[in-house]
């Protein structure tokens, strides 16, 4: 009689363990499908924040100094693209100029926090909502967009997250 009660027992355990077992395997598979929808959402795409802007008034005129950066993502690596743009007037006269910057970093997903090796200067950088969300040097909110994408593929990649 109590080697019955044992293999009761012990067939429970075995089928707690099992479930405990395969919704961790479900729940890995979900986090990996999500990651790769991500993964696929970024790949072959630009994204734009504007990163600081700084503008004075001075006699005469004033000028405005605008920095963007550009995050151009293929399969396994990024390439940072900052751009800064000066626009100065004094009395009437106009001067503007241009620098770009630009570096190729090794990136991956994890979690839905995308990684870039050697690169922090925007904080955890995450997707969500077809955007780029990171934070500026002072703690605010930073949003990179996406820019040259056709408005049916967004529908396509809601589509399969919401699955």
């Amino acid at each position: 009689m109590k080697t019955d009660k044992n293999k009761i027992t012990m067939k429970k355990i075995l089928i707690i363990l099992n479930i405990c077992i395969m919704t961790n395997i479900a729940s890995c598979a979900q986090s990996n499908s999500t990651d790769t929808i991500i993964s696929n959402s970024l790949i072959g795409k630009t994204y734009l924040a504007e990163v600081e802007v700084i503008y004075g008034k001075m006699l005469g005129g004033g000028f405005i100094k605008t920095k963007y950066c550009y995050l151009r993502f293929e399969k396994d690596s990024v390439e940072i693209t900052h751009q800064q743009i000066y626009e100065s007037s004094i009395y009437d006269e106009v001067n503007k100029s241009e620098k770009s910057e630009s570096k190729t970093y090794q990136w991956k997903l994890q979690n839905e926090e995308i990684i870039i090796e050697n690169f922090n200067d925007y904080g955890q950088l995450s997707f969500r909502d077809f955007q780029i969300n990171g934070k500026d040097i002072f703690g605010n909110d930073l949003i990179f967009q996406v820019i040259n994408i056709p408005v049916d593929e967004y529908k396509h990649i809601e589509d399969e997250i919401q699955k």
